[in-house]
C-alpha cells in the first residue's frame, strides 16, 4: 500500500517535543554564497531548507546534549544534528504490525511498527508525498500525540466495521496512543579498551553479557536492540551515542 492512498482519518497530530535538524556550514567559494549572505544550510527531518546566518544558529539551536553550539568545533560541509526551540504540529501515522508502506518519491518501504510524518500541506491538509520514517523508540523521544481526529472511525475500524470513506480492505491499524512495547533487551554498561580501539560491554535482561564493537554496537541499535539509545533514520545519526563516553572503563 501507498502512503498517499492512506485515509487522513488514520492520521493524528502529533506535537513536535525535540525539533530536530541537520545543519551543514557551506563552504562560500565552493557554492558562490558572498560574504554578508547567510552560509547555514538548515533540513527539517521532514525536508525543508532554508538558509540561516551562525548567529541564528547559536540563538535558536543547541546541540542534541542540549549544549550551546560551538562554531568552531563545526567543519565546512559537515553534517551535524541539532535541538532547534521550534515546536510544530505535524501529522504521524503507525504502520500496521502486519503491513508495510510505500512512500516518498524514490518508494521506500516502512517497516511494520514504525510511524511515518508528514507536514501540512499549507491548505489544512496532509502533504504525504514527503515523509519521514522513525520507530517507535525514536517517534517517543520526538513527538507527543497531542489529537486523534475522527476516534470513533479507529473504533470502527479496528471492530472491521468501515469507514465513511474508503481505505484499502482488510488493514487493521491501532489507535495512535497506544502503549509502546519496549522490545530492547541489551543495555551497555561500560567501554573496553582493546588495544586501538574501545570496545562495549552489554548487558542482557537474563543476565548474559558479552562484549562488541562499534559497527556491531550500531547495528544492534538500528534494530532497536539497545535500551535509551535509537537510530534517526531522518537524520542518520545515534540518539545516546554520546552518553557512551561516560560510561566507566573496563
Amino acid at each position: 500500500m501507498n502512503l498517499e492512498q492512506v485515509n487522513d482519518s488514520l492520521f493524528c497530530r502529533v506535537y513536535q517535543v525535540n525539533s530536530i535538524y541537520i545543519v551543514k556550514i557551506l563552504d562560500r567559494k565552493t557554492n558562490g554564497i558572498p560574504y554578508g549572505e547567510p552560509d547555514v544550510k538548515l533540513v527539517s527531518l521532514t525536508g525543508e531548507t532554508q538558509m540561516i546566518t551562525r548567529k541564528e544558529l547559536m540563538e535558536r539551536f543547541k546541540t542534541l546534549n542540549g549544549k550551546k553550539i560551538k562554531m568552531r568545533s563545526l567543519r565546512n560541509e559537515q553534517g551535524y544534528c541539532v535541538l532547534g526551540n521550534e515546536h510544530p504540529e505535524q501529522f504521524a501515522l503507525k504502520v500496521p504490525y502486519d503491513k508495510t508502506i510505500e512512500y516518498g518519491f524514490n518508494t521506500n518501504v516502512a517497516k511494520p511498527g514504525s510511524w511515518l510524518i508528514c507536514s501540512d500541506d499549507g491548505m489544512g491538509g496532509i502533504n504525504k508525498q514527503i515523509a519521514v520514517c522513525m520507530n517507535s523508540e525514536q517517534f517517543k523521544k520526538i513527538f507527543k500525540v497531542t489529537r486523534v481526529h475522527f476516534v470513533e472511525e479507529f473504533k470502527r475500524l479496528l471492530n472491521g466495521e468501515s469507514l465513511r470513506e474508503p481505505v484499502s480492505a482488510n488493514v487493521k491499524f491501532e489507535v495512535p496512543d497506544v502503549i509502546f512495547n519496549d522490545t530492547a533487551l541489551w543495555e551497555v554498561v561500560a567501554r573496553v579498551n582493546s588495544g586501538d580501539s574501545i570496545k562495549y560491554k552489554i548487558l542482557h535482561d537474563n543476565g548474559e553479557d558479552k562484549i562488541v564493537g562499534e559497527n556491531i554496537l550500531k547495528k544492534m541499535i538500528r534494530n532497536d536492540e539497545v535500551k535509551e539509545m535509537s537510530y534517526n533514520e531522518g537524520a542518520n545519526s545515534y540518539i545516546g551515542w554520546s552518553k557512551l563516553n561516560s560510561l566507566p572503563m573496563e
